[in-house]
């Protein structure tokens, strides 16, 4: 899992977080305590939002994401969920389909059963919001005010926002969405 993580640190976290607050700490003229305080911040969000797009690449409803949320699936892509799922008892039942370019939806459905039932959808879920309390910790200690108090409180809504699996009696993929 350590390695999922650090996939999601440098894929997200680092271009799309931590590089541009640094920048706008440092061009406030930031304190470098402040600055690096920041990049803990946005090192958090950032792990905190990839964790959120893995759930929503898999879990998440087509029409609101944008994208086949079969394709990790087909692409047999080891996000946090597959790699939670891989140490599982649930393994054998999501292991065949994985890479297989012509997984039909029926599959991935099963898939995705297979992932909730194992614990992985959870499990990366807790991930989410553990890095989302991080943020929000490095946060506190800086006593920071004011509009950056804002767009931080946004960041964090986002990249923490729940991605709500489709319950048993509902098809996978049919309901999802973010709540």
């Amino acid at each position: 899992m350590d390695d999922a993580i650090a996939v999601a640190e440098l894929k997200t976290a680092a271009y799309s977080f931590v590089l541009p607050m640094k920048a706008a700490a440092i061009v406030a003229g930031a304190p470098e305590e402040v600055v690096e305080k920041v990049a803990d911040i946005a090192r958090s969000l950032g792990i905190a939002f990839q964790l959120r797009d893995d759930l929503l690449g898999t879990f998440g409803d087509p029409e609101i994401v944008g994208k086949d949320v079969d394709g990790d699936i087909r692409e047999g892509k080891r996000t946090p969920l597959v790699v939670h799922a891989a140490s599982t008892s649930h393994w054998w039942r999501i292991e065949p389909h994985l890479g297989n370019a012509a997984v039909t939806k029926d599959e991935a459905d099963e898939v995705r059963h297979a992932l909730i039932d194992a614990g992985s959808f959870e499990h990366v879920e807790n991930l989410m919001n553990r890095h989302v309390r991080i943020a929000r910790w490095h946060a506190d200690t800086l006593e920071l005010a004011g509009p950056i108090v804002d767009t931080l409180t946004s960041a964090w809504d986002i990249a923490g926002a729940t991605v709500a699996p489709a319950h048993a009696e509902a098809p996978v993929g049919a309901a999802v969405g973010v709540a």
